[in-house]
């Protein structure tokens, strides 16, 4: 029998293991000192404890760089809530997607400083509640507790605004709330109005469309008299426009809008909120405004 023969058996058997010397020699070694990783091939144990151990730290080296670059990856954006429904100033659409305004350049601004790329999704004004607590956006901006539904972490206030009762030129001045009761007011669907809830109750006559631009065309077309749309949005329209001859007869509300954080919000309202904080701080908001609101035909 040939001595890989017997090395066969042995191994085989799993009794014992042979080694060869360095004359050739043949050594019936004890089993416990060794193990087989194939037929035929003995390895001493320490031998068998470094390759067991440098495995171990490859895969754990693996599985740690894996999760990291998973953790990495769910963190290198912050996704923004685009209502369908705003217009500009504050945002302009292409086929459905944002494409600029002043929530555009804030966030592109925000995730900039935050060291992330930018995302934007739009969204039907109805269903932004949903999509911010669910996570599937992070952040949404231009917005106050009152208006949506569910728990969110918040910002400071980061720009002033109003809502304005905008007139055709034609159309009797309103002086108080109350010159309104029974008239048709273009508003927006799935917005609140408070203020005229509480000072018409039922002669308060909402004038639905999808957007605050559908109700100012409807004016400019002569197809209403009044409408209420946010004071920068107006103030906007009226520059680029000025032929329709609208006028603001009242300042329904002033509010500081804030941007609303997801609880599921990969980044971390913390995080988020040191970056809008650090924007607000060094006037890049303000210069960002001031382009639109300055703006010229």
């Amino acid at each position: 029998m040939s001595y890989s023969d017997l090395e066969l058996n042995i191994n085989f058997v799993n009794a014992a293991a042979i080694e060869r010397g360095v004359d050739g020699t043949v050594f019936l070694m004890p089993r416990e000192e060794y193990t087989f990783d194939s037929p035929g091939t003995a390895i001493r144990m320490p031998e068998l404890v470094r390759r067991e151990r440098m495995w171990r730290a490859i895969l754990v080296t693996l599985t740690v760089l894996l999760m990291t670059r998973q953790a990495s990856s769910l963190a290198a954006e912050i996704v923004f809530v685009a209502p369908a429904n705003h217009a500009m100033p504050l945002m302009q659409f292409e086929e459905g997607q944002l494409k600029s305004g002043i929530l555009k350049d804030l966030g592109d601004a925000f995730a900039k400083r935050l060291g992330v790329e930018a995302r934007y999704i739009t969204v039907p004004s109805k269903r932004v509640s949903m999509v911010l607590q669910r996570g599937e956006a992070d952040c949404l901006c231009y917005v106050l507790p009152g208006w949506l539904d569910g728990e969110f972490d918040w910002s400071h206030p980061i720009m002033s605004d109003g809502g304005v009762l905008v007139a055709r030129a034609d159309a009797p001045r309103i002086n108080t709330l109350n010159d309104l009761a029974d008239q048709r007011v273009g508003t927006v669907s799935g917005y609140r109005y408070p203020q005229l809830v509480d000072a018409l109750g039922p002669r308060f006559l909402r004038d639905d469309g999808p957007t605050a631009e559908h109700s100012l065309r409807k004016l400019m077309a002569g197809r209403s008299q009044y409408a209420i749309v946010e004071e920068l949005m107006a103030g906007y329209q009226m520059r680029i426009d000025p032929r329709h001859q609208l006028r603001i007869d009242l300042v329904v509300s002033r509010f500081h809008a804030r941007c609303a954080f997801s609880r599921r919000a990969k980044l971390g309202a913390a995080r988020m909120n040191h970056a809008l904080d650090s924007l607000i701080d060094d006037g890049s908001i303000e210069r960002i405004v001031a382009r639109y609101r300055d703006a010229t035909p």
